[in-house]
């Protein structure tokens, strides 16, 4: 067999091919019959035969090994994944949550200022409020005392008027001529008292004096009106 091995023989090669390629070796003749020779042979065939079988088998448990390893590998890898993910998703929300505390503790600040703000926002308003509110009194009572003395005025006059119709005709042209007389006698009292203040002499003519009086004197455009 060792023969049949040295040379490389096929366990598919006919037993006539072999025979030719070893029947020159010692070994080959050392076997006592032909027959015995070819038994050998099918005996090596048969083995070949178990040996590829098993190398097969071993082949495909290798085989097997090896991707039964790399999953395991391929599984510990996604473990490892998954076990970085944790702990990169609890950096994370631990991050989150300091920034939180961070941004909370900005806010107060913030809120208390706000506060602050609405309070003297809604103080100022209800000052506002309040001044409105003491400008819109005075301003009724204003109109009030405007209507009260318009309305006593009102009824002043006609009193007046009501006594005026009870005098007779006689009484009220008394009246009358007394009242132009004493505005003549008023008027005449002024324009004495601006002549003096001119110090026009009694040798002035009425020319000059009226001229002078008019330019120099604003008083005698009243007194003529008195």
């Amino acid at each position: 067999m060792q023969l049949l091995k040295d040379k490389s023989i096929d366990r598919h090669t006919r037993w006539v091919d072999v025979k030719k390629k070893i029947d020159l070796d010692v070994r080959y003749k050392s076997v006592e019959t032909s027959s015995l020779r070819e038994d050998y042979f099918r005996e090596y065939c048969k083995m070949i035969k178990e040996d590829r079988k098993k190398e097969s088998k071993d082949k495909e448990r290798d085989r097997s090994s090896r991707k039964e390893k790399k999953e395991k590998d391929k599984d510990r890898e996604k473990e490892k994944d998954k076990d970085k993910d944790k702990d990169k998703e609890k950096e994370n929300k631990k991050e989150k949550k300091e920034k939180a505390g961070e941004e909370e503790k900005e806010d107060i600040p913030d809120a208390e200022a706000a506060e602050e703000g609405t309070a003297d926002d809604e103080e100022a308003a209800r000052k506002e409020r309040e001044a409105r509110a003491q400008a819109s009194i005075k301003e009724r009572e204003k109109q009030v005392q405007k209507a009260l003395a318009t309305s006593l005025r009102d009824r002043d006059k006609e009193r007046e008027y009501s006594l005026a119709e009870e005098l007779s005709k006689e009484d009220k042209e008394r009246l009358f001529n007394q009242h132009t007389t004493s505005l003549a006698v008023k008027r005449r009292d002024k324009f004495r008292a601006l002549l003096t203040e001119q110090g026009v002499s009694c040798v002035a003519s009425w020319r000059d004096v009226r001229k002078a009086v008019a330019e120099n004197a604003p008083q005698y455009a009243s007194a003529q009106q008195v």
